[in-house]
């Protein structure tokens, strides 16, 4: 292996600081996403990524887009209010069947599963539902203390 290049070394100190920032960020007031730019500006300045690296990576580029779609659609859903309305039908047509806590919780789980089929990442998944079974589980009571 030989030893360690400085591009080793800058890419380790990057990674650090990276980490760092994105762990600590919120007391700092630095936003993931700035942190994260940081990063790639440090290693493309510092010539250990080039344009071209970058660019290579199609794969890479399309998660971030269909996961910038994704979590934009969920909060979407979130802020128009579409998520709460539905969770009220859900829970209220669960209620209606008079089903018993554990059946109603099984029913919402097993939909849960069933759902993630269409999704093409468990990221994308979570990202898109969690919120909404999550206000279902709420309104139909199954977590309240």
């Amino acid at each position: 292996m030989g030893p360690v290049t400085r591009n080793e070394w800058v890419m380790v100190g990057t990674m650090l600081l990276a980490v760092s920032l994105w762990v600590f960020g919120d007391a700092l007031g630095i936003a993931s996403v700035v942190a994260a730019m940081t990063g790639l500006s440090i290693l493309l300045l510092l010539g250990v990524l080039d344009w071209d690296d970058c660019l290579s990576e199609k794969s890479a580029w399309d998660t971030l887009a269909w996961f910038a779609v994704l979590v934009g659609m969920a909060g979407q859903l979130t802020n128009l209010g579409i998520v709460t309305w539905m969770s009220d039908c859900v829970a209220k047509s669960l209620q209606s069947f008079s089903l018993s806590w554990p059946a109603a919780f099984g029913v919402l789980q097993a939909s849960y599963f069933l759902i993630h089929y269409l999704f093409a990442s468990q990221t994308g998944h979570v990202g898109a539902l969690y919120s909404a079974f999550l206000a279902m589980q709420l309104a139909a009571g199954f977590l309240a203390c």
